[in-house]
């Protein structure tokens, strides 16, 4: 494995002024001869991260799933890529209380057939723990997963995802895990039409899914004609999957709600909205209380539809939130990632930006303390396969103060309750016999650094 460190001449971290330059902070990439990609990350102890993504470059297949565990100064400790000979990835990844992480994506190489959903527990030290896929004939895949708070030292698992159950339509299905991977309970919640599942998270009371769907809803049959694209579809439930509340948002439509977090009194999300055909999005970010109504509702871009802003992932952090992303609008290149930093009211504090000349994004975010690791892809020229790449930078605003820039624009979109149809899909698991390969991967350093509204 060759590893390269940055100089510290080049570690001013997005901003212009020597000043903010810290010493523990690094950014690094990698990958190979193809393309690479960062695409979900989570706390591991004494501040390392686990990192999860997809490589062309390494591993048995056309694709396979890449996972490494960084340490706080930018080592990697292990990392490997996980498949058949077809193509696998891991999406989502999140820490288990024993030191380890689950993390689910899916697989062509193994299972029932077509692509089935992927579920890969981890212990600290990287060897598979164990394994399963979920899926019948048709397709399916997971997206997101949450640990489910427990008294014992046996945690259980929400997993969530898409799957065909008959119909050639795309419903979203989400599982609880017991912590072998059995099936403890699997339903799925379905409109008309194709809906994808964006994110889950459990909270104390059960859990809340965030969706976006393409179906009518056919009670608002008449809103309709308004609304060609999908939109942002938002569902609270009971531990036994049971629906409780659930809202959705009509815009613009072809708006998109990417992440949800559990905080006191509600929750905020993060997406990117007003994306009709032939326009691009800013970022979006909303506080909606345990009903689902609207507390505060921003966002952040070039507000012409122009230039491409959309948030990925929003976590929380002492006084406020922070939200990754992409941006067009400013930065280095044609897509950036973007660091966005709100305090309780959804008010900027700070923002940067992150990538060189080519398509940069941000698809990874964690907090630890006063820094964030994030991660994503990047390339590293116009015509070159983009490699993956994890940064750790401060938060933004800790050393510099920015005017309002770009300037926040309020709106409440119109949001209605919908009817939701469920069902129980017959759907067993099966266990999986992928091949653990070790990926080899080059590390090199990712050069760029800009900061937007200097």
């Amino acid at each position: 494995m060759l590893r390269f460190f940055l100089p510290a001449s080049f570690l001013v971290l997005f901003s212009s002024h020597a000043s903010a330059q810290l010493t523990n902070n690094w950014v690094e990439s990698f990958g190979g001869n193809a393309t690479d990609r960062i695409l979900d990350a989570a706390p591991a102890a004494f501040g390392g991260t686990f990192v999860i993504g997809t490589t062309r470059s390494f591993g048995q297949g056309f694709t396979d799933a890449w996972m490494a565990l960084v340490n706080s100064s930018g080592t990697p400790v292990w990392e490997q890529a996980l498949g058949g000979t077809s193509a696998e990835d891991l999406s989502a990844v999140v820490a288990t209380p024993d030191g380890g992480c689950i993390a689910v994506g899916s697989t062509s190489s193994f299972g029932a057939g077509g692509e089935d959903g992927w579920v890969v527990k981890l212990a600290s030290n990287g060897s598979v723990q164990w394994q399963r896929t979920y899926g019948g004939a048709g397709d399916e895949r997971f997206t997101t997963v949450d640990v489910v708070k427990s008294n014992d030292f046996a945690p259980a698992y929400y997993v969530g995802g898409v799957a065909e159950f008959g119909d050639s339509k795309l419903d979203v299905w989400i599982l609880k895990l017991s912590s072998s991977g059995g099936i403890t309970w699997q339903l799925n919640y379905a409109g008309e039409e194709n809906d994808s599942l964006a994110n889950l998270a459990a909270t104390d009371s059960g859990f809340a899914f965030v969706a976006n769907s393409n179906s009518s809803f056919t009670q608002n049959a008449a809103l309709v004609p308004t609304i060609p694209f999908f939109r942002p579809w938002i569902v609270t439930l009971h531990p036994d999957g049971k629906p409780d509340l659930q809202r959705t948002i009509n815009y613009s439509g072809g708006d998109a709600i990417n992440d949800i977090l559990p905080v006191k009194g509600g929750y905020v999300l993060a997406g990117e909205i007003h994306a009709m055909a032939f326009e691009r999005g800013d970022v979006w970010v909303r506080k909606i209380d345990l009903s689902l109504n609207s507390v505060w509702d921003r966002r952040y871009g070039d507000h012409t539809w122009t230039f491409f802003d959309g948030g990925a992932r929003v976590r929380a952090i002492q006084g406020g939130f922070l939200v990754a992303g992409s941006t067009s609008t400013a930065g280095a290149g044609s897509d950036d990632l973007y660091l966005l930093r709100l305090d309780n009211s959804g008010n900027r504090v700070g923002d940067r930006t992150l990538g060189g000349s080519g398509f940069d994004g941000g698809t990874a975010l964690v907090v630890h303390g006063r820094h964030a690791v994030v991660g994503g892809f990047f390339q590293p020229g116009s015509l070159q396969p983009a490699d993956g790449y994890l940064a750790r930078v401060p938060l933004p605003g800790l050393s510099t103060s920015f005017s309002d820039c770009p300037p926040v624009f309020p709106t409440s979109p119109n949001d209605w309750t919908s009817v939701l149809a469920e069902g129980v899909p017959e759907v067993e698991p099966t266990i999986t016999t992928a091949v653990t390969s070790s990926s080899a991967a080059i590390l090199t350093p990712l050069s760029t650094r800009t900061v937007l509204c200097p």
